[in-house]
């Protein structure tokens, strides 16, 4: 449902003459994202999927659009409570709650507002929960200096979670975990350091980071991905390897 109404949303604002020339969607569910895209393959739900799928493939006959995979937080109190919400809003077995889903951009905008105060500052024992520790502000506020869909591959990176082959055959995505490049297992590992096809885009990566003193060990990839200082030269690595070309594809159209 979620992308469902952000392609509602973006259709609203073209239909208001709002000047859009591309729009990027986010969504921490890898399913909804690859079932949005491959509805017909679907079963549970699948009239959402495609129902879905036919408005995104409108609004790209006028707009650029590109859908993101940006995995939220897990075991955050708050975080949980929210999703809670959204389930009880798209279930069909209360009556009572079928007003809640959002039909217009004024409704949609009164239930953020009220999901919003829900939310409170977490708790010293959530704050342990988060993975990013003493370096999380650092990691974050550099992130938000960044193109955002070059931060988000680099926070799927870092929380290992992004589309890469070993990953999308654990969630069954895919059946071959193999690199096409190397044949190798296409691991976090394996696109950072090892792969050969991105020899010339490492090598260059790492000249940079010794020619401006950037302390970080650029042979263990835990140590790239939280180090703040080269994500910037990192995001160039990725674009340069074109290992995933709907970012370079976004970047043209921002451009």
């Amino acid at each position: 449902m979620g992308i469902q109404l952000a392609a509602d949303l973006i259709h609203e604002e073209i239909t208001m003459n709002v000047n859009i020339s591309s729009a990027a969607i986010f969504s921490d569910s890898q399913g909804a994202l690859i079932k949005s895209t491959n509805p017909y393959y679907s079963s549970s739900g699948q009239h959402i999927y495609v129902r879905t799928f036919n408005k995104l493939r409108k609004l790209k006959e006028k707009i650029a659009i590109t859908l993101y995979w940006c995995p939220g937080h897990e075991n955050i109190e708050h975080n949980c409570r929210v999703d809670e919400l959204a389930k009880e809003a798209t279930s069909n077995t209360n009556t009572n709650n079928q007003d809640i889903i959002p039909s217009s951009l004024s409704q949609l905008r009164q239930l953020a507002t009220r999901i919003t105060l829900i939310l409170a500052p977490l708790t010293e024992e959530e704050k342990k929960q988060v993975k990013f520790k003493t370096k999380r502000k650092k990691i974050a506020e550099k992130l938000g200096t960044l193109e955002k869909g070059v931060a988000a591959l680099i926070h799927q990176l870092w929380a290992g979670h992004v589309p890469l082959n070993d990953n999308l055959t654990r969630i069954k995505s895919i059946s071959n975990y193999k690199c096409p490049n190397c044949g190798r297992r296409e691991t976090i590992n394996n696109f950072l350091l090892y792969c050969q096809a991105y020899r010339k885009s490492r090598n260059k990566f790492r000249k940079i980071i010794i020619k401006n003193k950037l302390k970080t060990n650029f042979y263990k990839s835990e140590l790239i991905l939280n180090s703040p200082d080269v994500f910037l030269i990192l995001g160039k690595y990725i674009i340069d390897t074109n290992q995933f070309p709907h970012i370079r594809n976004y970047l043209n159209h921002q451009s």
